[in-house]
């Protein structure tokens, strides 16, 4: 009987048809790229392969020896990571147009500001757009004329917007940002370490593209667990994961 080795795919790009695994177009561009980086993933060389024609497995090999060596595809998707992140991601895209195209840093001890959202809003109304990217303006030459050479250090000043005074000072600012972070040009003895940016001066935050590591071995044995659930009738299993 032959045996069955499971790989995940984490860089393989999208095609032309669909894009996902399930399309044998797509598994047969899969597998071909991961075979040019693991010619002998079985243990020898692979004389032919081609898409099965019974699921599972994905795809049938043989090898130089003649040993049938069957590969199922697996592809891990995190649903449950992606659809938390969706309102995160929603709110940073309204955040940053708000924020395009501004006019040059006008600060001179602040090279740049990144604004965290507020996690109780969703998104920047259209009607406070104005206010928010003029309120942030002022904001930002405000902390520049009371900049205190103490916040010079390797890590940026943090600035929090549940502040009373901070809130009559810059209400719309205060709605949309929860935090704000100041990092600063000089080093704490004067020298120039981050020159600004003239138009990207105040930024948003990256979005994750990772997950804890324990919770993603977790779901990845579970993936695992039932593809080999599929291969009862095989005398031998082989998995591999990379």
């Amino acid at each position: 009987m032959p045996e069955a080795t499971a790989w995940r795919s984490t860089t393989a790009k999208p095609y032309e048809d669909r894009g996902e695994m399930g399309n044998p177009y797509h598994e047969r561009q899969v597998f071909g790229a991961f075979l040019k980086l693991a010619p002998e993933f079985a243990g020898e060389s692979v004389r032919e392969w081609h898409s099965a024609s019974v699921d599972p497995p994905d795809i049938e090999c043989t090898t130089d020896t003649g040993r049938k060596v069957g590969v199922e595809l697996k592809e891990l998707v995190i649903q449950e990571g992606i659809e938390a992140h969706k309102p995160r991601q929603i709110f940073i895209e309204s955040l940053r147009k708000a924020l395009a195209d501004l006019p040059p840093n006008p600060t001179q001890n602040i090279a740049w500001l990144t604004f965290f959202p507020n996690k109780k809003v969703s998104r920047i109304k259209p009607v406070d757009v104005a206010s928010f990217r003029q309120q942030s303006l002022n904001f930002a030459v405000d902390l520049d004329a009371r900049w205190d050479d103490k916040w010079n250090q390797p890590r940026p000043h943090r600035i929090a917007t549940n502040d009373e005074e901070f809130k009559k000072s810059y209400p719309i600012l205060a709605k949309y940002v929860g935090e704000i972070l100041a990092r600063g040009r000089f080093d704490r003895f004067g020298v120039e370490k981050h020159e600004p940016s003239d138009h990207y001066w105040i930024v948003c935050p990256m979005m994750p593209d990772t997950y804890d590591p324990e919770w993603l071995g977790d779901r990845l044995v579970e993936l695992l667990g039932c593809t080999v659930a599929k291969y009862k009738g095989f005398d031998s299993t082989y998995e591999s994961v990379y």
